[in-house]
């Protein structure tokens, strides 16, 4: 088990818990839903190119995979995020899903200045 993570360059997200490692479960907790937490499985783990994670309600009612992709870009790396829900509620509570747009958004900013930032003389 790896400590609580803080994605600090992340405003959305509060902490992880768990390990990243193939069939492990993750706990995501998001400043968009104080106080709750969301359990994933760590369902692809291909370091360091690719992880996804998958969330789901029983019985594959409602099933949600998020993937974090790195790939190579000329001299430098791109990142992709990517969610898709489906399942068999996925028209009743399509309403009331919330729009990811902005979080998102928020995230690759604050990737993207992460390691972008110069490095710490030490």
């Amino acid at each position: 088990m790896i400590p609580a993570i803080g994605l600090t360059f992340d405003p959305y997200s509060e902490r992880i818990e768990g390990q990243a490692a193939p069939g492990e479960t993750l706990t995501v907790f998001s400043t968009l839903a104080p106080g709750r937490a969301f359990p994933v499985k760590v369902t692809t783990f291909e370091r360091p190119q690719q992880m996804a994670w998958t969330g789901s309600m029983p019985l594959g009612m409602l099933k949600n995979v998020r993937t974090h992709t790195i790939s190579p870009h000329g001299v430098g790396s791109r990142f992709a995020r990517t969610e898709v829900i489906s399942g068999p509620l996925l028209g009743m509570l399509a309403g009331t899903l919330p729009d990811l747009a902005e979080p998102f958004a928020a995230f690759c900013r604050g990737l993207k200045a992460r390691v972008e930032a110069p490095k710490a003389e030490g």
